[in-house]
């Protein structure tokens, strides 16, 4: 499965091999602290313990806002041990460190889950629908309450229909509320207020 992906911040296009970069790559767009993702990165190149150079090509290199550079492999975790990705990313690692990235990660589909994907896309779809107006009602709303609601519940309580589920969305793409527990973000979530930082 071949594809691509737009980045609606910066306009670039991702490309994605198999539905689990397609995943990760969503899941990385929706990331706040990401500031930019390449797709597909040039090789690097290492040597095997007999002495032969190999190269390998990440699926992302991620650069975060404060920095760091993230290089990361993605397999279905059933051809993990298989591909031979751990020696691999041992050997990069050891031989080249951090002239190319700062950590070399392998990203499975332990961690790109299907409710991760969903939430990320969830949040990518609330930042091209977001209205600000929506938006900053709610907030007034939830600044007045404490503990832990339900997302309908604050939906119900702005009185402005399916428009108040993308502004609860929004304050939850902006760090203002957090979901209580995993899962996929729904009308029957709980949700907090986020500690101040």
């Amino acid at each position: 499965m071949r594809g691509t992906l737009v980045d609606q911040a910066s306009g670039r296009e991702l490309v994605f091999e198999s539905r689990l970069e397609r995943g990760l790559a969503e899941i990385l767009l929706a990331r706040r602290d990401v500031s930019h993702i390449a797709d597909q990165p040039p090789a690097v190149h290492y040597m095997t313990p007999d002495g032969r150079t190999r190269g390998h090509t990440f699926d992302f290199l991620v650069t975060t806002v404060d920095g760091k550079r993230l290089a990361i492999a993605v397999k279905p975790e059933a051809k993990v041990k298989s591909s031979g990705i751990q020696t691999t990313l041992s050997l990069v690692r050891a031989q080249i460190g951090s002239r190319f990235a700062d950590a070399y990660l392998l990203r499975t589909d332990r961690h790109i889950t299907r409710d991760r994907v969903f939430n990320a896309q969830l949040l990518l779809r609330g930042r091209v629908c977001r209205i600000e107006a929506d938006v900053a009602a709610m907030r007034a709303i939830v600044e007045t309450l404490p503990g832990s609601f339900r997302l309908a519940d604050l939906v119900a309580r702005a009185g402005i229909g399916a428009r108040g589920f993308n502004a609860v969305v929004s304050l939850i793409d902006d760090g203002l509320l957090q979901p209580g527990e995993g899962g996929k973000i729904d009308y029957l979530t709980y949700l907090r207020r986020a500690a101040a930082k």
